[in-house]
């Protein structure tokens, strides 16, 4: 019987899965220490990339909060109309709708408050009983008494109540004494009305008893401006309107009463009353993630209002208005907020992928020190049979583990470091956003999500590119590879690194062109122009690095021979072995030389702000302290004398009211005006013109090396010494930006109309002589490089006071008041403090003050300045250790791959001292090389891109400025570029650092004994 043969049975492919992963296992027991590195590395770079949107959240936000807090003007969001029909059922029902419509839009950003709600009735003709009152009218000011009680004082009487049966009002004294009222006194009124919106007019004799005497907080932001001051109208016949203190109920009960006696259900005012509702915005809620939709839902709900029908039924059209949403057209706080915030949001992005790109040089230097130290285990295990993808998947296994630990560990370390470093930068102010974002993580952490997810992915891929070329190479490939010198890369053989230089250094010069071309206004070169001044100047370095791997061999060979010639074998063994291996070497410098150039540049730029916050503030304020005049006091001459002599003494007496004040150690007094030119056919720019004391001003206000030639007091002799006779021109310091657009030289006249906009204000004309040129002039924004669609910059011109109001003397027979005041200050803490108070409250106070020292603290908490600065400092400190640990672990392992030629240096008879300078020699030219890179790359960086990052704070964080002159500021005084004595630190850092890798590389260099090392490799 045959036997019957069986086919062997297909043995089933095993999955590579498991091999891979215990692959992956055994390789970590081996190089568990590398991946280690390589794993905090990534967690850092993770938490890098997490900490840069985080804190820029966390300080715009609390700048954004800050200027809302600032004053309650600008969280208030006012509703007026104009009702045709009133009474107390329609008020409800209008009021109702309202309060729907305001809900169902911006709900999401209001305070839970109730709105506060004002009425103004302006057409009150006042009958008895003092005839001489006749034709004159009571303006009705309806409010909550309750609340208004808190905001007003009671002088004597009581205040109206809402469930009178009268009209009852309450009066300022000065409205009363002008009335001839007092407590109990019934003032009879006539109220104008009709019966249907087209019926007759008819009238309503009402009693109006006077019920108080009150005294309103005018300064308190409840009454929304109202002075309760009497008004002049000029109308025919002209009458005086005196505001008058109501309640809103007793006036819509009066309405509805009048209109029950007609057995109707509203009475239609002859002048209709105004009804104002004020809502406020919750500043909590307000982010700077959530601000583009808070201005967009702001500004269709201000549209919307006038479109609602429900709205429109009895009233008329109401309108949304507030500092945050602007007048149609215009922009508001919360929008010009928006512009300067991406003014410091889109260098801060390029600040951190500068910083990113670091990171992830560090990984990819850390993935080939991985391949470097397995490339013997990886060749055997090819040897042996191990598949490309097995090893590979290792890789991949691996790098997959470090990713997913990085991508949960780093987003909380960067909410546990952001609230860390918010609380050393950000002002106590604005701790409550750092409260909210730990209190409430899980609305902070998904916003960071896909940055983690994305910078894991592609650290990940960084590591696997540096990898999969090592995942295929075998014993042979590896022996011959160590046998040959090195073959250029493919990157260098086809001229790839020569093409990104030429690209680089392309882009480079075409940043400086569109830079210099001066083609953009202001806003356009904030906007385009700073990232293209951070772009520009990292393109020449990365040039430099890619063209670096070419020369850098050359230079150590040239080296090599040169040491042949000297004395020692170190220097030449040394500059041998790097010139034949140079790839480790290049990738310690080249991290060494970027960061060392990164941290430097943040020193820079950090020292260049707080010098640029001084010289703004100088700038802005002109002296320690200057300010409005609360009122002019007029110049005193006298017959037969002359005007400057006479003039004098009243002046001075009022100088020296200011000079007696606590810790005032100079004073000066002027006169400041707009001024147009007054010829039509000359330049249209506006002008700012300052007539000061030459013999005080000089002494007092602060005149920087920014502003030009010649000195401040070198200028005021000029002008006493060219003080004009009457008729003749007035000398003129020009500024820069006047004296272009003029087209003036030394000697040639122009002719300037002033006015002013203070309490009586004056215009008049007059002729000039153009005295000399100077660059700018304290406290005018006179910006060379233009201005914007909604601002330009003025131009400035400074003349004597003295010469000034002798001719306004003789064109007018007037004298010219002092409107402005600079003073200069001791530094005493406690004078200080008493001088701020005088100059914010009591006949001296001047406003608004713009005190200097203020705004340099306002400047340096800046959330526009901390933004860009902390992304700095947190990219500078993250990558100098990621630059530390880089380096340190290059040299433990350049030192242990070559154990086995120290071990052969020693039994050949090499002493320890020869090692130690070989490994010297080799340090020294890492190091030194790295070194004048790092500070040839920063300073270059410096002077390219800190002019375009330092940020010229707003006065008042913006509040009273324009986008437009935002951007405007950004330009006016030159960046001065300070280098501080934390250089000296930073370097001495670097070469600590060098001592530490060189002590370690000796250490290990002689540890290992001699039969172990000379043993032959496991192949």
């Amino acid at each position: 019987m045959p036997q019957v043969i069986h086919a062997p049975r297909r043995q089933r492919r095993r999955p590579t899965l498991p091999s891979t992963v215990t692959l992956a296992l055994w390789r970590l027991r081996q190089s568990w220490r590398l991946l280690l590195v390589t794993g905090i590395g990534m967690v850092t770079a993770v938490m890098l990339v997490c900490m840069v949107p985080l804190y820029s959240q966390v300080a715009l936000t609390a700048g954004l909060r800050t200027l809302l807090a600032a004053s309650p003007e600008n969280t208030q969001l006012t509703v007026l109309s104009t009702a045709y029909g009133l009474s107390t059922s329609i008020f409800a029902q209008e009021e109702q709708q309202l309060t729907r419509f305001m809900h169902d839009h911006l709900g999401t950003y209001l305070a839970n408050s109730p709105p506060q709600f004002t009425l103004e009735y302006p057409d009150s003709d006042i009958v008895s009983p003092d005839p001489a009152q006749f034709g004159n009218r009571l303006k009705l000011v309806g409010t909550d008494i309750e609340q208004a009680s808190a905001h007003m004082t009671l002088v004597r009487g009581r205040l109206p109540q809402a469930q009178s049966s009268q009209l009852e009002i309450a009066l300022t004294a000065d409205n009363a004494k002008a009335l001839h009222a007092d407590v109990g006194t019934t003032l009879l009124v006539y109220i104008t009305y009709l019966l249907s919106q087209h019926g007759a007019i008819q009238f309503a004799e009402v009693p109006v008893p006077v019920v108080g005497i009150m005294a309103p907080d005018l300064k308190d932001p409840f009454w929304n401006g109202e002075t309760f001051a009497p008004y002049n109208h000029s109308d025919a016949p002209p009458y005086i309107l005196y505001p008058a203190l109501i309640s809103n109920a007793a006036f819509l009960a009066f309405l509805t009463q009048l209109a029950t006696s007609h057995q109707t259900d509203t009475i239609y005012l002859f002048d209709e009353p105004t009804l104002r509702w004020d809502y406020r915005l919750d500043a909590a809620r307000l982010t700077i993630d959530r601000l583009d939709d808070a201005i967009a839902t702001l500004n269709a709900a201000q549209i919307e209002i006038g479109e609602d029908q429900a709205l429109t039924g009895m009233s008329i059209a109401p309108q949304l208005s507030g500092l945050a949403l602007g007048a149609f057209g215009g922009a508001g706080i919360l929008e010009r907020y928006r512009n300067q915030a991406l003014a410091a949001r889109v260098p801060a992005l390029l600040l951190l992928l500068q910083a990113v790109g670091l990171a992830f040089f560090f990984l990819s230097l850390m993935g080939n020190f991985l391949i470097e130290r397995q490339a013997e285990a990886i060749a055997l295990l090819r040897s042996r049979g191990a598949s490309y993808r097995q090893i590979f998947g290792a890789f991949l296994t691996q790098g997959l583990g470090l990713g997913v630990i990085a991508c949960v560990l780093g987003p909380l370390l960067a909410l546990l470091a952001v609230t860390l470093v918010g609380q050393i930068s950000l002002p106590s102010t604005s701790r409550d956003v750092l409260s909210s974002l730990l209190s409430h993580p899980g609305e902070s952490l998904p916003g960071i999500v896909w940055y983690a997810l994305a910078t894991t992915a592609a650290a990940v891929l960084v590591m696997l590119l540096t990898m999969r070329s090592a995942a295929n190479r075998d014993v042979l490939g590896l022996r011959r590879d160590l046998s040959r010198t090195i073959r250029p890369s493919l990157w260098q053989r086809l001229n790839l690194d020569v093409l990104a230089a030429v690209m680089a250094l392309t882009g480079y010069g075409l940043s400086l062109y569109v830079a210099n071309s001066g083609a953009l206004d202001a806003r356009v070169s904030q906007l385009i122009l700073t990232p293209l001044a951070l772009v520009a100047p990292i393109l020449l370095p990365i040039a430099c690095v890619f063209l670096f791997p070419r020369f850098f061999p050359w230079l150590l060979r040239r080296l090599a021979q040169w040491t042949t010639r000297r004395p020692g074998f170190s220097a030449t063994l040394a500059l041998a072995q790097m010139a034949r291996a140079p790839l480790q070497a290049m990738r310690m410098i080249v991290l060494l030389a970027l960061t060392l150039s990164f941290v430097l540049f943040t020193l820079a730029l950090s020292a260049s702000q707080a010098q640029q916050a001084f010289n703004s503030a100088a700038h802005q304020a002109g002296a320690d302290f200057s300010g409005n005049l609360p009122e002019s006091y007029p110049c005193l001459f006298s017959e037969g004398l002359p005007r400057q002599v006479t003039c004098h003494p009243a002046l001075a007496r009022q100088t020296a009211d200011y000079r007696a004040l606590p810790g005032v150690t100079s004073a000066s007094l002027g006169f400041t005006a707009n001024a147009q030119v007054f010829f039509t056919n000359a330049a249209t720019i506006p002008m700012q013109l300052q007539a000061v004391d030459p013999s005080t001003f000089a002494q007092t206000a602060l005149w920087t090396s920014q502003e030009g030639a010649p000195p401040l007091a070198d200028l005021m002799t000029q002008l006493v010494a060219h003080r004009p006779q009457p008729g003749q021109p007035i000398p003129a310091i020009v500024d820069a930006r006047a004296w272009n657009a003029l087209h003036l030289s030394v000697g040639s006249s122009f002719a300037l109309s002033l006015s002013t906009g203070t309490q009586g204000a004056i215009s008049f004309g007059a002729s000039f002589l153009a005295l000399a040129e100077v660059q700018h002039l304290p406290t005018v924004n006179d910006s060379l490089n233009g201005g914007t669609s909604d601002y330009t910059p003025p131009g400035g011109v400074l003349v004597d006071y003295y010469a000034l109001a002798g001719h306004y003397h003789n064109i007018s027979k007037a004298f010219l008041p002092r409107n402005y005041a600079w003073l200069r200050t001791s530094n005493d803490p406690a004078q200080l403090s008493k001088l701020r108070q005088a100059l914010t409250s009591g006949p001296l106070q001047l406003n608004p003050l713009y005190d200097r020292r203020a705004l340099i603290a306002t400047t340096q908490q800046d959330p526009l300045v901390l933004n860009v600065q902390g992304t700095l400092t947190i990219g500078a400190v993250i990558t100098m250790l990621l630059a530390l640990m880089g380096n340190l672990v290059a040299s433990w392992l350049s030192v242990r791959k070559r154990a086995l030629n120290f071990a052969v240096f020693r039994a050949m008879g090499t002493t320890p001292r020869q090692i130690v300078a070989l490994l010297l020699w080799e340090q020294a030219i890492i190091y030194s090389t790295a070194l004048v890179l790092g500070v040839l790359f920063g300073v270059f960086v410096i002077a390219t891109a800190v002019p375009a990052l330092v940020l010229t704070s707003a006065a008042q964080q913006g509040i009273a400025i324009s986008a437009g002159e935002f951007y405007v500021l950004q330009h006016l005084l030159p960046v001065q570029i300070v280098l501080p004595l934390t250089w000296v630190v930073a370097l001495t850092g670097l070469l600590a650092l060098a001592a530490l890798a060189l002590w370690m590389m000796v250490r290990v260099a002689a540890k290992p004994a001699l039969s172990p090392a000379l043993r032959l490799s496991e192949d």
